[in-house]
């Protein structure tokens, strides 16, 4: 979910000419608990809540207290630019929802401004989160399965039931079409997670050998279950499936990306794009404003480096670097060829050919701590 899917929209703003009382009343007969501070074009300059109004304006009863626990020679604030508070914490309306959730959390406050262009254009306080958990399971239900039958040419492979905002997904389909699914299901107001069903999606490749072998039973691990003691077969090792990339211009990223790894673009909004490779691997990507940090600051991945399907390819990925970026680098180490540059937002892209999986790395290149 974002920020415009469940903000309080249109909002209620305030001028700073006004008094404490008339705020006070207006968040009173508004039921809100906060309102942002405009200027006379409409751009925020503070925020205004029930705290800053509160503090210091309430008369002390004399019939409780020995001595005024307030100065009475100072005078009680007129003006709602004198309480209000200046440096105020913002997000814009592509914002996920969880993020703002924590956001709150961290910061101690009950409500955020949405903005465009620093105009106030909604506010996210935790009752409208609280209320995206209070919708009806019915409803998440009916929405996930429309948004499930616009995603496919047909009819939607997948049953659709929801419990407590749990949304459980069931059908005989491949991993990567459940991750996919996910997704969607994911974005719709009321979700809490999104689990698979019963039957196990198939892993690329599989075909079920029986009725029992499409619906094993799942564990607390993952797709495994009961297994014909007859099948011997080792189990698929883990391998890499997806990545997820934040990105300064996702049209620039989109098309950078698409045409170095020759991915296809099979979701997209306004903040994000899927892009997804022919055997089935998934790259996010994710717009964020430019220069914004790692989540995990130093902490995490730092780039992935890719493998080209052979000489040629390796050649002409080095051109749709060299296109992008002018320091592009070609180093042949231990038998293998390594192209290094830099993507949209400068972040390290490596190419090299032959793969891993085809020449094993015996050391850790230098370069890897020059990064």
């Amino acid at each position: 979910m974002r920020a415009v899917e469940v903000m309080s929209s249109p909002v209620v703003t305030v001028g700073g000419d006004l008094t404490t009382k008339q705020v006070a009343r207006m968040l009173v007969e508004n039921d809100i608990t906060a309102a942002p501070v405009v200027d006379e074009n409409g751009l925020l300059v503070g925020i205004v809540s029930e705290a800053d109004l509160i503090r210091g304006e309430i008369q002390p009863d004399a019939r409780t207290h020995l001595t005024y626990l307030t100065d009475p020679t100072i005078p009680p604030s007129e003006g709602v630019a004198e309480v209000m508070t200046r440096d105020v914490i913002t997000v814009p309306a592509s914002a996920d929802a969880a993020d703002i959730a924590a956001l709150m959390l961290k910061a101690g406050i009950k409500s955020v401004p949405v903005v465009e262009d620093n105009i106030p254009v909604g506010m996210v306080s935790r009752r409208d989160l609280l209320s995206t958990l209070a919708r009806d399971d019915e409803s998440i239900a009916a929405e996930v399965t429309a948004r499930l039958t616009d995603y496919s040419d047909g009819p939607s492979p997948w049953s659709v039931s929801v419990a407590d905002g749990v949304v459980t997904l069931t059908g005989d389909t491949t991993i990567d079409e459940f991750r996919v699914a996910r997704l969607l299901a994911g974005t719709v107001t009321g979700v809490r997670r999104v689990h698979p069903g019963p039957a196990r999606p198939l892993r690329r490749g599989d075909h079920p050998r029986s009725a029992s072998d499409a619906h094993p039973e799942r564990n607390g691990s993952g797709w495994s279950g009961a297994r014909d003691p007859r099948d011997q077969r080792e189990r698929p090792r883990v391998r890499l499936a997806s990545a997820v990339m934040f990105v300064g211009e996702l049209e620039r990223s989109v098309s950078f990306y698409r045409e170095l790894l020759a991915l296809e673009v099979t979701a997209r909004d306004n903040t994000a794009a899927l892009l997804v490779s022919p055997d089935g691997f998934q790259l996010y990507l994710r717009s964020m404003r430019i220069g914004a940090y790692h989540p995990l600051g130093n902490i995490g991945i730092q780039y992935v480096i890719w493998t080209a399907d052979g000489e040629e390819d390796l050649r002409r990925c080095e051109q749709v670097l060299r296109a992008q970026s002018g320091s592009v680098t070609r180093q042949t180490v231990d038998g293998y060829t390594v192209v290094e540059g830099r993507g949209p937002d400068g972040v390290p892209v490596v190419v090299t050919y032959p793969g891993p999986d085809e020449l094993p790395r015996h050391r850790i290149r230098q370069r890897i701590y020059e990064w």
